[in-house]
């Protein structure tokens, strides 16, 4: 990876369909914002997607970590199915990163065995303490890996 990225570590929620959203933004008390689309009965018009949300714990900025081993781990999401976290407003909802790269999960053993590698072979202080974050966090079943490109 040649750009900038930033894990975050935190659990999936609940799954759903996500809701179809207009072209055309809106502007409401200084807020911009893309309303949902509304059926002919009023509802709101879904997509074949099913979208997941993820609880943020924490988050370590990697900056650029190269041809790292954790590189290999944290991959883009060629699928169908799509993770949203909020941003640090707790209102923004984040499908991708700003390359508009969707991540997809990578589990807690994945990523310390990773970076494990990563630590034997470069001194860079982002993976020492991504390692040490992610081995406290090694017994909770729930918690898992995404990354953000910035």
């Amino acid at each position: 990876m040649g750009y900038e990225v930033k894990i975050i570590i935190g659990c999936l929620g609940t799954s759903g369909k996500k809701a179809a959203r207009e072209e055309a933004p809106v502007i409401d008390c200084d807020t911009l914002y893309y309303p949902y689309l509304r059926g002919e009965d009023g509802g709101v018009v879904y997509t074949n997607t099913i979208e997941t949300y993820f609880m943020t714990y924490a988050e370590i900025d990697l900056c650029k970590i190269g041809d790292a081993e954790i590189g290999k781990v944290l991959t883009v999401n060629k699928g169908d199915s799509e993770i949203y976290w909020y941003g640090a407003d707790g209102n923004t909802r984040i499908h991708s990163d700003c390359y508009d790269d969707k991540p997809n999960v990578a589990s807690v053993a994945d990523c310390i065995k990773a970076l494990e590698v990563d630590v034997k072979n470069d001194d860079y202080r982002q993976f020492k303490w991504a390692l040490a974050l992610l081995k406290s966090m090694k017994g909770e079943n729930d918690v898992c890996v995404i990354w953000c490109g910035h």
